[in-house]
C-alpha cells in the first residue's frame, strides 16, 4: 500500500510540474503577444534595466518617454554613471532619443587635484601620453583645451577626463587641424564608403551631403547607438563638423532586406582594405599599422602594437567590418619599456584609485614582466570588466589575467540542483530564464530575435541560429546573461557572404 501510494504521489508530481509548464508557457505566450513599443512599455523596460544593473543606482533615476524621446532624470554621484544610464537607455529597441538630466553631484576634491589626476591619465595612457592638452578644473567643472591631430584624439582626451573622480562636467575645446585639404567630393566618397563596409550601420537609407567640410547625415537608421555609430564613422581626414540630428531613429523599416545587399559581394581584397582604411581612423591603433590577411572572410592580424589597447580595438575594428565572420588576433604586445614590476603596480592601483566605479572596489593587483594579474572581488560583472579595461589603456601592461571574483549571492534552485534531470522548481526556473532572455533579445535593437533559438537547461543557456555579424553574435551572448542564464553557450554561426 505504501509503494501504491509512493507511485501515486510520484505521478500527482509530474502531473503538477507539467500543469505548472503549461500554465507558465501559456503565460509566456501572452507576455510575448503584448510585446509591444508604446511609451509606457519603453518607461517600464528602462526602468527594469536601470535597476538590474547594479552599478547605477536606478532607483533614483525617474524615466519618462514621450514619443520614443526618454528623458532621464535624478542624481548621481560621478558622471560615469550618468552616461552609463543614457548608454543603456539608448540600447532598448523604440527609444528615439535621450534626454539625461541627471545631475552629477560627486565627492567633492580640490580643483588643483582633479587637474593633476587628469594629467597624471593621461601620461600613464598609452593612447594619450604625446597629447599636448591645457586641464583647468572650476568646482569640478573641467576644461580641456590645446591641439591634437583629429577628431578621434579629441574624443579619446575627454573620454579620459571623465573617468576621474570629482569631475562634474568636460568642456572640450581642443582644436584639431587637417594636414592635407580635401575636397567635398573626395570626403563624401569616403563616408559613404565608410558608411557601407561598417555592419553596424544599416546605410542604404542614409542621405550624406558635404559643404565646405561640414557633413550632414539625413535619412533613417534603427537604432538610438547606429545614429551614434553613424555620426562617428563620418569623422574621417579632412571633416570640419558633422551634424547628425536629421537622421530619424525609425525600428521598422525592413532591417533584413537593407542587410542583404549590404552584405552581398564583400570580397576578400575589399574587406582587406575596408579594415585597414578603417584603422587610420582609430588613434590607438593608426600609428602601428598592423598588418591584416583576409581568407574566405576569415581575417588574420600580424605584427606587434606597443600597447594592449591597440591590440583589443584593431580586432574590435576588424569585427565591425561586413564580411568578416571570424578575426583571429596574432598581434604582439611590444611597449617601447615595460615598467619595473612595482611602478606598475603602481600605476594600476592609481588608476583604480581615480576611477568612480573601482576605487571602492576591493581588487588585488600583481605583476610580472607587463603581465598584470587581476584578483579579489567586485559587486558586478560590469566592475569585473571595467577594471580589465582600465589597465588595457596603461602604457607597460603586455597582458591582463582577470581572475575576479563576482560577489552575488548564488541562486539556490540551481546551485542546489547538480543533476542532469530537473525537478518542478528548476523547470520553471528555466522556463522563466528563456522568457527572460527573450525579452531581452526582442527589445535589444542590435540582436534580430527571428535569427536566435534558446534553449535553457539547469540555468545554462544554449544560443542557435545564424546571425549576420560577428557583433550580432557577442551581444546575444550578453543579452542571455542579462536575462539571468548562470552559462551561456554560444553556439550562433555567423553567415558567411559569397567572396
Amino acid at each position: 500500500m505504501k509503494t501504491i501510494n509512493k507511485k501515486n504521489s510520484n505521478l500527482k508530481l509530474l502531473i503538477a510540474g507539467i500543469m505548472g509548464f503549461i500554465l507558465l508557457s501559456g503565460s509566456v505566450l501572452a507576455q510575448k503577444a503584448q510585446r509591444k513599443i508604446n511609451d509606457e512599455n519603453i518607461k517600464l523596460v528602462v526602468k527594469s534595466e536601470l535597476i538590474s544593473h547594479r552599478e547605477i543606482t536606478g532607483f533614483n533615476i525617474d524615466v519618462k518617454s514621450t514619443e520614443g524621446i526618454v528623458t532621464l532624470e535624478g542624481n548621481s554621484d560621478n558622471l560615469l554613471e550618468k552616461e552609463l544610464a543614457g548608454n543603456y537607455t539608448k540600447s532598448i529597441k523604440g527609444v528615439r532619443g535621450v534626454i539625461n538630466l541627471i545631475e552629477v553631484n560627486p565627492k567633492v576634491i580640490p580643483d588643483t587635484e582633479i587637474e593633476k589626476n587628469i594629467n597624471t591619465a593621461l601620461l600613464k595612457n598609452a593612447a594619450t601620453e604625446s597629447f599636448e592638452i591645457d586641464v583647468t578644473a572650476v568646482n569640478g567643472l573641467v576644461t580641456l583645451a590645446g591641439q591634437v591631430d583629429s577628431w578621434q584624439e579629441k574624443k579619446l582626451a575627454e573620454n579620459v577626463a571623465k573617468s576621474i573622480i570629482g569631475v562634474r562636467g568636460v568642456s572640450n575645446h581642443l582644436i584639431f587641424t587637417h594636414q592635407n585639404k580635401r575636397s567635398d567630393q573626395e570626403i563624401l566618397a569616403d563616408i559613404k564608403e565608410a558608411l557601407k563596409w561598417d555592419v553596424r550601420v544599416d546605410d542604404a537609407l542614409i542621405d550624406v551631403e558635404v559643404i565646405q567640410g561640414n557633413v550632414k547625415l539625413s535619412g533613417v537608421v534603427g537604432s538610438v547607438p547606429e545614429k551614434e555609430w553613424a555620426e562617428l564613422i563620418s569623422w574621417i581626414n579632412g571633416v570640419q563638423q558633422v551634424d547628425a540630428s536629421s537622421l530619424e531613429v525609425d525600428k521598422w523599416f525592413d532591417r533584413k532586406a537593407l542587410r542583404e545587399g549590404k552584405f552581398a559581394n564583400a570580397s576578400d581584397e575589399a574587406i582587406k582594405k575596408a579594415i585597414e582604411d578603417a584603422f587610420v581612423y582609430d588613434p590607438r591603433v593608426n600609428s602601428f599599422d598592423p598588418g591584416v590577411v583576409v581568407e574566405n572572410g576569415k581575417v588574420f592580424l600580424q605584427g606587434s602594437v606597443p600597447s594592449i589597447r591597440a591590440k583589443i580595438a584593431a580586432q574590435e575594428t576588424a569585427q565591425n567590418i561586413v564580411g568578416v565572420w571570424s578575426v583571429k588576433n596574432y598581434l604582439k604586445v611590444r611597449p617601447g619599456t615595460i615598467p619595473e614590476n612595482l611602478a606598475l603596480i603602481s600605476d594600476v592601483r592609481d588608476m583604480f584609485a581615480l576611477d568612480p566605479f573601482l576605487r571602492d572596489e576591493a581588487i588585488e593587483v600583481k605583476v610580472n614582466s607587463g603581465i598584470v594579474t587581476l584578483t579579489g572581488n567586485t559587486s558586478t560583472e560590469y566592475l569585473k570588466f571595467r577594471a580589465s579595461e582600465k589597465v588595457y589603456d596603461i602604457k607597460g601592461v603586455v597582458t591582463v589575467k582577470n581572475k575576479i571574483q563576482v560577489g552575488e549571492e548564488p541562486n539556490e534552485s540551481l546551485s542546489s540542483n547538480n543533476s542532469n534531470t530537473l525537478d518542478q522548481k528548476t523547470l520553471i526556473n528555466d522556463i522563466e530564464i528563456k522568457e527572460q532572455i527573450e525579452d531581452q533579445l526582442w527589445w535589444s535593437p542590435f540582436v534580430n530575435q527571428d535569427e536566435v533559438q534558446v534553449e535553457v537547461f539547469n540555468g545554462k543557456a544554449t544560443l542557435k541560429g545564424v546571425v549576420d555579424s560577428q557583433r550580432e553574435k557577442t551581444y546575444a551572448a550578453i543579452n542571455a546573461l542579462e536575462g539571468g542564464a548562470t552559462t551561456v553557450i554560444n553556439q550562433l554561426e555567423v553567415e558567411k557572404t559569397n567572396n
